[in-house]
């Protein structure tokens, strides 16, 4: 018989992210914004995969007695992110209309759970390393062969 750890509070994983950004890593791909509600103003990051709701059993816990103990369920995969009610009572809202199906989130949706409003905001993809320009008086060609090994190694380093 396996044993599953519990899942991680929001301070969990809060810290590891703080820990992440001290240490210079990069930040996470997506968070939620808290609107309104006790937990205003605070930025949640997303994880693979998290649930939202009032209990303990949920990832990201919200003190809204009007949220379900697992109201949503967000997962990441494949540089996006979906969201998924999870039979709440009073439903899930993105952008004010009802979740019905797994549906991809674009940064700036309006997700309602309970009384809770939060913003899904994606992180800026990684900015592009300049492009080398060849020094003045330098051949064409030799400018687009320096402009290729440039681009190779970067493939290369992405693995």
């Amino acid at each position: 018989m396996t044993t599953s750890k519990p899942p991680e509070g929001t301070r969990t994983v809060a810290s590891r992210a703080l820990r992440a950004a001290a240490r210079g890593e990069r930040e996470p791909p997506a968070r939620l914004q808290v609107l309104d509600g006790p937990m205003a103003g605070r930025s949640l990051p997303l994880g693979e995969e998290e649930t939202v709701g009032r209990g303990s059993g949920a990832s990201l816990a919200l003190p809204d007695p009007a949220a379900s103990r697992l109201h949503l369920r967000l997962r990441l995969g494949d540089g996006v992110v979906t969201a998924e009610d999870l039979g709440s009572k009073n439903g899930s809202l993105v952008n004010r209309r009802r979740l019905r199906r797994v549906r991809p989130l674009r940064p700036g949706d309006e997700l309602t759970v309970g009384t809770t409003r939060l913003r899904f905001e994606a992180a800026p993809p990684a900015a592009a390393p300049p492009s080398p320009r060849p020094a003045p008086g330098t051949p064409l060609l030799a400018g687009a062969a320096v402009a290729l090994l440039a681009a190779a190694a970067a493939l290369l380093a992405r693995g």
